[in-house]
């Protein structure tokens, strides 16, 4: 994809992954409109700064976190709770797994393991800041694969 001899195709491959409403596509192109490239830049700079310094809490989920992220840590969750009825693996050994594998398969990447203090909506939160919501559900599905290669067991995870 070209536009004015540059090439657009990864920043509106990324707005188009944040499911931008209307509302938030004027807002943006207003802001380009009025604003040089530098400020532009400037703030984009001091946004990544604030996401990666900050430590993410229960209440960043709900305060910082808007509605499109919300569907994504949803669905996530959704399929880690579908994945433990599937597999008869407990959340915590299905996050386990799941940090592990991630932090195996991605190992530049800054994987933090489950914490149940913070809940794992946030855990989720934190984790889709490094990896993507295919990845997480691609690695659930080779869990899953595996859980259910295992032997049964004779007794039950609570």
């Amino acid at each position: 994809m070209q536009a004015d001899g540059n090439n657009l195709s990864r920043p509106l491959i990324l707005l188009a992954l944040s499911r931008l409403t209307e509302k938030d596509i004027g807002e943006l192109s207003e802001f380009f409109r009025k604003n040089t490239k530098e400020d532009a830049r400037i703030v984009l700079r001091q946004i990544e700064n604030y996401l990666s310094t900050r430590k993410a809490s229960a209440e960043d989920y709900d305060e910082y976190i808007d509605d499109t992220y919300k569907a994504y840590v949803e669905d996530i969750y959704r399929n880690i709770e579908h994945n433990t009825q599937l597999t008869k693996l407990s959340i915590r050994e299905t996050t386990k797994s799941l940090y592990e594998f991630l932090s195996i398969e991605y190992p530049n990447r800054n994987i933090r393991p489950f914490n149940t203090k913070s809940g794992l909506r946030s855990w989720i939160a934190r984790l889709l800041s490094e990896v993507s919501p295919s990845e997480i559900l691609h690695a659930l599905a080779i869990i899953r694969e595996h859980a259910n290669d295992a032997p049964e067991r004779s007794w039950k995870l609570r």
